[in-house]
């Protein structure tokens, strides 16, 4: 009897966590690349920091070859940057999968971005990246008005004819359940497989035709 009782209160305890609603908390900026934080009540966690992975990833590569190696980043080409836009295009049925599915559990409290169009010298590459920023900012939109709750949005897209390289950085707190980030999560990996599976499947074909 005692252990239906603990076994009982085990599954009522994973049950109430999983429902339990945490805040989560994605930045990224230029200079301090992506950050993820986990908030509940009044603590909030640093899961995960790209710019000290980096910085790691770099100090070990220093130790066992003696110097840095590699593009300099701050040399990137401002088309370039400007084509990583261009990708939400091509993945955007994956995207609405996971927006859709976290939109079942979680509600956004903000949604804060800022991206200026730029390009040194070369005044029609910023205008292209300006209109191509706005239409992808009008999917967005799109995509999340359908599919979750936003609080409070401030998006602000501008170009800057005699800046050298664009500029983006964005904020992005939600509240969800556990549950609701788990089927998130797993859903959009459960997606990335099957898109990597089928491009490999169309890679094959072309090659064998």
């Amino acid at each position: 009897m005692l252990g239906w009782i603990i076994l009982g209160s085990l599954i009522m305890l994973i049950i109430v966590l999983f429902l339990v609603r945490i805040g989560v908390i994605f930045r990224y900026n230029q200079e301090d690349g992506f950050e993820a934080y986990m908030k509940a009540a009044f603590v909030k966690v640093l899961v995960y920091s790209s710019k000290r992975k980096k910085d790691s990833s770099e100090r070990i590569r220093e130790k066992l070859v003696g110097g840095k190696k590699g593009k300099d980043k701050e040399g990137e080409d401002a088309e370039e940057k400007a084509g990583r836009l261009g990708r939400l295009l091509e993945n955007y049925n994956l995207i609405r999968g996971s927006v859709r599915r976290l939109g079942r559990a979680a509600s956004i409290d903000v949604l804060s971005v800022r991206f200026v169009a730029a390009a040194k010298d070369d005044p029609a590459k910023a205008a292209i990246m300006y209109g191509r920023a706005w239409a992808i900012e009008g999917i967005i939109i799109g995509l999340l008005e359908n599919n979750i709750k936003v609080r409070k949005r401030d998006i602000s897209i501008e170009v800057d004819y005699m800046a050298e390289r664009p500029v983006i950085s964005f904020s992005l707190q939600l509240t969800a359940t556990v549950a609701g980030i788990l089927n998130a999560v797993i859903g959009l990996l459960s997606d990335m497989i099957s898109l990597k599976r089928d491009k490999s499947k169309t890679l094959h074909e072309k090659g064998g035709a």
